[in-house]
């Protein structure tokens, strides 16, 4: 008798419990949880698949592409917010049909009719479409791929592509040219990159900091040790291989800059504040003049 009455006491608390989910909508909340969860994951899908359209359409409008020299500074925004969205897989088949594109070295077949230095101008803007995209994937995007493709992958010499313009990208037109001033692509009599803006000088921390950003990108891509296949051709361009050597030349460069750049100012008036700040960004200076060093070694 006592085991027939704990029995039907169970299945009263047992229903009881469960109507009592019914009116607290608990029973039913996984699957509401799931299903929020997949609402989610098709919206965050469709907001990433529309970044990379409007930054497509920038990155092709007219207006953004006409002034490519010495930065293509109105397609920057658009390049990262492009190479944010893309997956691995979207970059390779992107810079792909890109290279493809790109080395049709003339206007034929087109629609409407194209003159050959609009068509020519159009090619380098493609050029550093792919530069700007390459340059700005993010570090886990650009390890997937390499993990992906460096051992026979079907878009091998696409990951080779997409090295070597990334690191054209972070050492010539965001170090060398953007950060440093200078012209990447001429040197005078000893051998030194010309000036491109005597304005430019590594005269604060964040400003080193960066140097030292753009070139530890470098620095990966050059310690590779399939390194000396990174490369990309494309016809008509006169384009440098990757010169291995390159991050340890770029430290040595930044040493130099910074040492004769840097001094520590602060822009309080307080003096007891001066002095505080003064002596904190002296510290700050040296840290990263010894981690500079330790590359150059």
């Amino acid at each position: 008798m006592k085991l027939v009455i704990a029995i039907v006491t169970l299945c009263v608390f047992s229903s009881c419990k469960k109507i009592e989910n019914i009116m607290d909508g608990t029973e039913n909340l996984p699957k509401q949880i799931q299903e929020t969860n997949d609402g989610m994951k098709k919206t965050n899908e469709a907001i990433r698949k529309q970044k990379i359209g409007v930054a497509f359409g920038i990155l092709k409008d007219d207006k953004m592409r006409a002034n490519l020299v010495p930065i293509p500074f109105n397609m920057m925004s658009a390049g990262r917010m492009m190479a944010e969205a893309l997956t691995a897989d979207e970059a390779l088949l992107f810079v792909k049909n890109y290279t493809i594109n790109l080395n049709k070295a003339q206007a034929v077949d087109n629609y409407p009719p194209i003159d050959e230095e609009k068509f020519q101008h159009e090619r380098m803007a493609d050029y550093y479409m792919l530069m700007l995209i390459s340059g700005f994937l993010p570090d886990a995007t650009v390890n997937e791929i390499i993990l992906k493709e460096s051992n026979q992958g079907a878009y091998q010499n696409i990951m080779l592509n997409i090295l070597k313009l990334r690191v054209d990208f972070n050492s010539d037109m965001m170090l060398v040219m953007g950060v440093l001033g200078l012209n990447p692509s001429e040197k005078d009599a000893d051998g030194n990159y010309k000036v491109l803006d005597e304005k430019s000088k590594l005269d604060t921390l964040g400003k080193i900091e960066k140097a030292i950003e753009y070139n530890e990108i470098v620095e990966k891509v050059c310690d590779l040790e399939f390194a000396e296949k990174v490369d990309i051709q494309v016809e008509g361009f006169k384009l440098k291989p990757l010169d291995k050597e390159l991050a340890k030349k770029n430290w040595t460069l930044i040493l130099n800059r910074a040492q004769s750049d840097y001094k520590a100012q602060s822009l309080s008036k307080d003096p007891v504040k001066n002095e505080t700040e003064v002596k904190e960004y002296t510290e700050r200076f040296n840290a990263l003049i010894t981690k500079v060093k330790s590359k150059t070694k």
